[in-house]
C-alpha cells in the first residue's frame, strides 16, 4: 500500500512539473518562431526572451504559443519593423521601435490572449500601442513600466486584468481615450507625474478636475468634489455599479460614453451644475428606471442625440425641475422620454440643507458673467468657516482664488418651496462674508419661481465668522406655492462668502374649525389641512378642486365634511383621517398618510403564511440611518406592496404592484424611527430604519 501511495505521489509531481514548461531564448528581431520547435510552441508556459524582438515576434507569442502564461522580456529590446509580418498581418504597417505594438496580444477579431497571467516588459519601452493587451483578462501582473514610457494607446488595457494593479510612471504624458475602458483592476499614478493623478483606484488629470478612468472592478465610487468634467468613457462598462448613482454638484460636463453600458444602474441623478452631455453618455444603461435632472434648462448635447441610446424610454421616468416641463418636452433627446414629470416642490418642513459632502441636487448656480467663476462646494483655499456643520462642507464663492482683474457675479439658488397652507414662515442660514472694497453680498426671495426677485438683505462690510441670519417672512410668503431663495455675490479679486446650514420652518396654527372654499390645489402640489374639531370642504355654492397629480391630506380631531362643490379629479390623491394620537400637519412626519395601525404588529424580520417562503424574497434598505432620501432594493418579487409606517403606526407611503428592482425614494419625512413593510401573497418582510 505504501508503494502504491508513493507511486501516486510521484505521478502527481510529474504531472505538476509537466504543466509548467519553461524556455529561455536569445534571438534577433523576427527570430522567435524559428527558435522554438512545434512541440515547444504548444507546451511552453513560461517564456524568457533576450536579445532583440519586433512586431513579428509578438505575433508569434500571440498566435503560436498557445498556452503561454508567464512572459519575461526584461532582457530584450524592441526594434522597429515595417511590413505585413507583424501583428496586423493583413497590411503593411510601420511598427515603431521601443513599443509594444498594436494588437500585440489581441488579434484583429478583438480576442485577447487569456492564457497570459504575468508580463515583464522589455526595458526602455516608450509606447504601449492601441489594443495591445485588449481582452487579456487573465493577467494579474504587468511589471517593468519604466520611466521611458510616455504614451498608452486607446484600448490598450480594455477588459484587461484580474485584480491587476498598474502603476503609471511619472514619464507618461499621454493617455489615449478608452486606454483603460472596462479595466478590471486598480490604477495608480506615480505622485511625481506632472500630468495625471490617481485616487481610489481611478485616474484623473493632475488637479483632479477631470475624471478620466474609473475601473470596471468598482462596485461603488464617490466622485471627488474637485471634479468638474467626466471624461470620455469615464465609467464606461462599469457593470459592477448598481442601484442609484449620484453625480455631485460641481460637475459641468458629462463626456461622451461616460456611463456607457453601466447596465446595472437603476437610477442616475444629474445636478443642476451640468450644462453639457456628450454623445452616448448614458447609452446601453438598459435597466435604468429613473433619471433625475436638476437643471432648469435642459443640458445641451455636444454631438447628436444618442446620449440615451437603448434606454427604455417608455419605462424610464425622467424627473425635471418644476416649471421646466415644457422645455424638456420640446428639447432634442429629452423629448423622447414618454414619462416626463416635474420634481415635487418642497412642502414638508422643517427643511434643512447643510451641503454635506457634495450631495446637493435641487440647487442651482448661475454665472452672470460667463467666466465660470461661481459658487461651489470645493474649499480651494482651505478657508476656516465656523458653522455647526462646516466640517462636512459648505457653499463658497472665493473671489481671491481667481486672481487679479477677475470679476465674479454669481447666484446660488434654492429649490422651489410651497407655502400654500402655511401661516408662519421662518428662514435662517449661517454665513461668513469677508468684505473687500466694492464687493457685495445680497439675499433675495422670489414668489414666481425665480422670474422676479425681491432683495431682502445685503452686506457691504465684513461680518463675524460666522453669524446666523434669521428672517420671519410670513407676511411675504404665506400662501405662495413657487418660492425660491437666492444669494448673489459680486466681487473683483476680493475675498469670499460662505453659506451653510440653511433652514426653512413653516407651519399653520391649529384652528378649532376649518372651512375650505374656492380653492384649487394644482398638479404636483402636496398640501395638508388640519383642524382641532371639524374640516368642511366647499358648500354654499363654493368649489374645492384637487387637480390631477395633487396630493392632499386632511386631518381633523372629530369630523371631515365633503359638501357639494368638492371635486377630487382623476389622478389626484386625497387622504382624510381622524387623528387618534393628537398629531396634525405640523407634527406629521410625511406628506402622504392613511389609516393608522397598531405599532405592536411590527416585528423586524419576516412573517410567512400560505406556503410562501420569505426566504425566497430579499429586501434591502440603504443607507440606514439616512436623511429621508434612501434606496430600497427588492429581489424575487413579482407584485409586491411596499409601505412605510411611523413608530406610532401611521401609514406614510403605499405603493402597489412593485416588481423586483432598485428604487430610490425621497419622501421628505421628519427625524424618527420608521418601518418599511414589503408584502406579497402571504409573505411579508419588515425593516426598521432611522431618519436623522
Amino acid at each position: 500500500m505504501k508503494r502504491i501511495l508513493l507511486n501516486l505521489l510521484c505521478l502527481c509531481f510529474a504531472l505538476t512539473l509537466s504543466a509548467q514548461v519553461s524556455k529561455t531564448v536569445t534571438i534577433s528581431a523576427g527570430g522567435l518562431s524559428s527558435a522554438l520547435t512545434a512541440s515547444e510552441k504548444s507546451t511552453v508556459t513560461n517564456l524568457t526572451i533576450n536579445g532583440t524582438i519586433d512586431a513579428r515576434d509578438f505575433k508569434t507569442m500571440r498566435d503560436e504559443l498557445t498556452v503561454l502564461s508567464v512572459l519575461t522580456m526584461s532582457g530584450a529590446s524592441v526594434g522597429g519593423y515595417t511590413g505585413t509580418g507583424g501583428t496586423v498581418s493583413s497590411q503593411s504597417v510601420v511598427y515603431p521601435a521601443d513599443a509594444i505594438p498594436i494588437y500585440a496580444f489581441c488579434n484583429t477579431d478583438f480576442i485577447g490572449k487569456k492564457s497570459l497571467t504575468s508580463v515583464t516588459l522589455p526595458a526602455g519601452i516608450k509606447l504601449i500601442d492601441m489594443r495591445s493587451f485588449w481582452g487579456c483578462s487573465g493577467i494579474s501582473s504587468i511589471t517593468n513600466l519604466s520611466t521611458s514610457l510616455t504614451e498608452i494607446g486607446s484600448g490598450a488595457f480594455y477588459s484587461c486584468g484580474n485584480a491587476l494593479t498598474i502603476t503609471i510612471p511619472s514619464s507618461v504624458t499621454t493617455l489615449r481615450s478608452m486606454a483603460f475602458e472596462a479595466f478590471n483592476g486598480t490604477l495608480v499614478v506615480d505622485g511625481s507625474n506632472p500630468n495625471y493623478s490617481s485616487w481610489d483606484g481611478a485616474i484623473f488629470n493632475k488637479d483632479k478636475t477631470t475624471l478620466l478612468f474609473c475601473p470596471a472592478s468598482k462596485s461603488s465610487f464617490t466622485i471627488p468634489l474637485s471634479v468638474n468634467t467626466l471624461g470620455y468613457g469615464a465609467f464606461s462598462h462599469c457593470m459592477n455599479l448598481t442601484g442609484a448613482f449620484y453625480i455631485p454638484f460641481g460637475v459641468k460636463e458629462i463626456g461622451s460614453s461616460a456611463f456607457r453600458n453601466c447596465e446595472k444602474l437603476a437610477s442616475i441623478v444629474i445636478p443642476s451644475s451640468v450644462d453639457t452631455i456628450g454623445n452616448g453618455a448614458f447609452s446601453e444603461c438598459r435597466i435604468l428606471q429613473s433619471l433625475t435632472v436638476h437643471c432648469s434648462v435642459p443640458p445641451l448635447f455636444d454631438t447628436g442625440t444618442l446620449a440615451f441610446h437603448l434606454i427604455d424610454k417608455k419605462k424610464c421616468i425622467l424627473y425635471v425641475p418644476k416649471g421646466s416641463l415644457l422645455l424638456y418636452l420640446a428639447a432634442n433627446g429629452w423629448k423622447d422620454f414618454e414619462n416626463i414629470t416635474e420634481i415635487p416642490v418642497v412642502s414638508s418642513f422643517p427643511y434643512t440643507e447643510d451641503f454635506s459632502y457634495g450631495q446637493v441636487y435641487s440647487w442651482n448656480i448661475i454665472d452672470n458673467v460667463g467666466e465660470g467663476q461661481v459658487w461651489g462646494l470645493q474649499n480651494l483655499r482651505n478657508r476656516e468657516i465656523y458653522t455647526p456643520s462646516s466640517s462636512n462642507g459648505f457653499m463658497i464663492i472665493d473671489s481671491d482664488c481667481f486672481g487679479s482683474g477677475k470679476t465674479q457675479n454669481t447666484d446660488l439658488i434654492s429649490p422651489t418651496f410651497n407655502f400654500l397652507d402655511k401661516t408662519l414662515i421662518q428662514i435662517s442660514f449661517y454665513h461668513y462674508y469677508r468684505h473687500y472694497q466694492s464687493s457685495e453680498a445680497k439675499f433675495f426671495y422670489s414668489i414666481d419661481n425665480g422670474i422676479t426677485w425681491v432683495e431682502k438683505d445685503r452686506w457691504v462690510s465684513e461680518i463675524s465668522n460666522s453669524i446666523r441670519s434669521n428672517y420671519d417672512l410670513t407676511s411675504e410668503l404665506a400662501g405662495q406655492t413657487t418660492v425660491k431663495f437666492k444669494w448673489n455675490y459680486v466681487g473683483t479679486w476680493a475675498w469670499y462668502w460662505a453659506i451653510d446650514d440653511f433652514e426653512v420652518k413653516a407651519n399653520a396654527p391649529l384652528q378649532a374649525n376649518l372651512t375650505i372654499q374656492n380653492v384649487s390645489v394644482e398638479n404636483s402640489t402636496n398640501v395638508c389641512y388640519n383642524a382641532e374639531n371639524q374640516i368642511t370642504l366647499a358648500g354654499n355654492s363654493t368649489t374645492v378642486d384637487f387637480v390631477s397629480g395633487s396630493t392632499v391630506d386632511l386631518i381633523a380631531g372629530q369630523s371631515i365634511r365633503f359638501l357639494p362643490g368638492f371635486h377630487a379629479h382623476n389622478g389626484s390623491q386625497v387622504h382624510a383621517w381622524i387623528t387618534t394620537d393628537g398629531s396634525f400637519c405640523d407634527q406629521s412626519p410625511a406628506p402622504i398618510m392613511a389609516q393608522s395601525i397598531d405599532k405592536s404588529s411590527f416585528i423586524e424580520g419576516q412573517s410567512e403564511s400560505n406556503g410562501i417562503s420569505g426566504e425566497d424574497h430579499f429586501v434591502k434598505l440603504y443607507p440606514n440611518p439616512n436623511n429621508g432620501m434612501f434606496t430600497v432594493e427588492l429581489k424575487n418579487y413579482d407584485s409586491a406592496t411596499v409601505e412605510i409606517y411611523s413608530l406610532s403606526g401611521a401609514k406614510m407611503l403605499h405603493i402597489s404592484n412593485v416588481e423586483s428592482g432598485v428604487f430610490p425614494l425621497n419622501i421628505g419625512i421628519q427625524k424618527g424611527i420608521y418601518f418599511l413593510k414589503v408584502c406579497e401573497g402571504g409573505s411579508q418582510k419588515i425593516k426598521k430604519f432611522i431618519v436623522q
